[in-house]
Formats: structure tokens, sequence, C-alpha cells
């Protein structure tokens, strides 16, 4: 029933209390209620989840498997760039062996020239052997390990190979390169026949010296020919040729100092006068200790 206040004046209000049994719908509660209306604090409670397994031992497991697979692909890969090397270098050595007879008897050819095709050769070879290496692209290399087969990547790399073939190359170029030295049989004879010559030339005769001018001593030697150069030597001593000389003359003794003021005396007075005879020039009889004649 609904009542209402028409008025600003207190209302006189009765309570009556009663059980909560005796409400409708409620019945067989165990709560309690205090005068007042305010109830009792309920206590429950939860399971706890405590004790959970950490499973080290099988992260510890997995990490060794992982160690392990890693140092396995890099003996792996190594053991594959290792083989692959030893195999250029038998290629290269069985390919010297071939080459090295073959070119090492163009060393009997006299002209430097007629080489070439050898030199040619062995350089090629030489620029080969030195170029040789292995190379790896990027992949991965599979590994047996505890925890099964693992495949790990791998960065790719470079391995240059070194050829022991290729000192022995480098001197037979050098050897192919230089002109031959002349042997000492061939050379002999043609040695002994210019030191003959010379020695001839160079022996004054008694019979051959006339006095001159200031009582200077004059020996006559003759002229003859003689071969100037090397053929084998630096490249401003070749090439090798014939050079003529014509007869001369040789003072018999050093120019005195008497012998020098008189004949440089008598060539200011005009008296004595320069000349030319044959291939040869020389001031005659001022400071010359040599003359040509005819």
């Amino acid at each position: 029933m609904a009542c209402a206040q028409s008025s600003l004046e207190p209302v006189a209000v009765a309570y009556r209390t009663q059980p909560v049994t005796s409400l409708p719908g409620v019945g067989g509660g165990s709560d309690q209620v205090i005068s007042g209306g305010s109830p009792v604090g309920v206590i429950s409670t939860t399971t706890g989840a405590f004790g959970g397994s950490l499973d080290v031992s099988g992260a510890l497991a997995e990490q060794a498997c992982q160690e392990a697979a890693q140092s396995g692909a890099s003996r792996q890969r190594a053991s594959k760039v290792e083989a692959s090397a030893a195999s250029l270098v038998r290629e290269a050595t069985s390919a010297w062996s071939r080459l090295e007879g073959e070119a090492s008897s163009c060393l009997e050819l006299k002209d430097v020239s007629s080489r070439a095709p050898c030199i040619e050769a062995v350089s090629s070879y030489i620029a080969s052997a030195e170029g040789l290496s292995v190379t790896v692209t990027e992949g991965f290399e599979e590994v047996e390990t505890d925890c099964g087969v693992r495949s790990v990547p791998l960065a790719g790399s470079t391995r240059s190979v070194s050829v022991p073939t290729l000192s022995s190359a480098r001197s037979l170029l050098s050897n192919l390169e230089q002109a031959p030295a002349p042997s000492s049989a061939s050379t002999l004879p043609a040695a002994r026949s210019q030191l003959s010559n010379l020695e001839q030339m160079l022996t004054p005769s008694s019979a051959s010296a006339s006095p001159g001018r200031a009582g200077i001593e004059w020996v006559r030697i003759p002229g003859g020919t003689f071969e100037m150069g090397s053929r084998y030597g630096q490249y401003n001593e070749q090439p090798a040729h014939t050079v003529r000389v014509a007869n001369f003359e040789l003072m018999q003794t050093e120019v005195t100092v008497g012998q020098y003021r008189s004949t440089a005396s008598a060539w200011r007075r005009g008296r004595v006068r320069r000349r030319t005879t044959g291939p040869a020039s020389s001031a005659t009889g001022v400071k010359g200790v040599a003359r040509t004649t005819r």
C-alpha cells in the first residue's frame, strides 16, 4: 500500500522486525542477521598453484645440441674447403710437371725472341696458379647431434690456394727471359785472337822508335781490328761489332815538363801546327802522348 505526505511536518513511522526465513522465497539459510540489518562476513578459500617444474635440464640439453651443431658445421665446411684446395694443388702440380720439361728445353735456344712461346706458356701458368682459390657460397650444413639432425646456416667465404710449384715456374721464367751467357769453349779462341792482336799492337819495337821535336821518342804501333762490345752484355754493350784501329805512334815515355814547355812555346810561335791524319786526330807535339800515322 502506498502513502503520501502532504505537509512538511514530521511523520511518525513504526518499524517491526521478523525472521528472514519468514520472508517469501527465503528459507534454510545459514547467514545470520544482526538487529539493524548488517550481515556477518563470509570467509572463502582458493587452491594455490605451487611447485611447478622449470625444466632447466631440457634447456641445457638444447643449448649443448646447438653448440655441437655449430661446431660440427664449421668443421664440416672447413673439411670440404680443404678437400677442394688439395684437389686444385694436385691439378696445378700435374700441369707443371707436363710443362716444365718442354719449357726447360727452350733454354737451349740462344735467340731470346725464339723462346717467346715458352715464355708465354710459363707466364700463363704462373698467372693461373697465382689466382687459384676456393669459394663457398652462403648456405646450410646438416649436422647429426644428440638432438637429431640440425641445419646450421653459414656465411660464404673465399680461401686462396698456395701452389708449391710457383717458385720453380718463376725461376724458369726468369732464365728464359735472359740471354744465355756465352760458353767458354766458344769464346776462348776469339778472345785469344783479340788478345794476340792487342799485344802486337801495343808492343813497341825498338827499331821503330824515332826522335821528334823536343827529344820526344815516338814508337810506331801497327793498326788492326778487334771485336768491341758484347752479344750477351748490357743493352749499352750490344751489339758486338768489329772496330779497326789505324796505325799510330805512342810516346815511349811520359811527357816531361821541359818537353811540354818546348812544344807549347813552339806552338804559340806558330812553328807547330795541328794536323789530322787517319780516323783520329791529336795536337801533335803539344800535349798528346799519341799521334796517328799513315
